[in-house]
């Protein structure tokens, strides 16, 4: 199991995975896969090369993804958002999400001066990972996430550097 930071050249890789991730576990992202698909190999080469996206391969094969980036303007930029989170089920357990979440606080620190995420209220592994790595929960947003069974909430967490 190898950590490293994305760069351009791993993009087609990257949309690789996402792409599963979006299909397989749709009720635990925000972003549906039609939308994700429709941003284009561009947009995701722009946005590995501007935030800070590590991945976990094993081989030559990605198989964990994780990205930070800075809010923007002199009033926001204290702030980072984690976002993108995915470990491939067989790497579950491993250590895997332990590897990227320490890299992208990692990251973080004397850049922003606090970290944000959201996710699935009823992810409740989510949370409790996200917790023991220091995140707050601080808001519950109703019906934040239109799913194909209805609406399901979202958790704003957040974490001091």
């Amino acid at each position: 199991m190898r950590t490293f930071r994305l760069t351009g050249d791993d993009t087609a890789r990257f949309m690789e995975l996402r792409d599963t991730c979006m299909i397989d576990e749709a009720q635990n992202f925000r972003t549906s896969a039609h939308d994700n698909a429709s941003l284009g190999f561009q947009y995701w080469h722009d946005r590995i090369e501007k935030d800070h996206v590590v991945g976990i391969e094993i081989g030559d094969e990605l198989k964990a993804i994780g990205g930070l980036n800075r809010f923007v303007g002199e009033k926001l930029d204290h702030k980072g958002l984690i976002w993108g989170m995915y470990v491939a089920p067989e790497l579950r357990g491993a250590g895997a999400a332990d590897l990227i979440m320490n890299a992208l606080v990692e990251a973080g620190q004397g850049v922003v001066r606090q970290l944000q995420l959201t996710l699935a209220a009823d992810n409740i592994a989510a949370q409790r990972f996200y917790e023991r790595h220091g995140f707050k929960l601080y808001a519950i947003e109703p019906d934040a996430l239109r799913r194909a069974d209805g609406f399901a909430d979202e958790a704003l967490m957040w974490r001091l550097l």
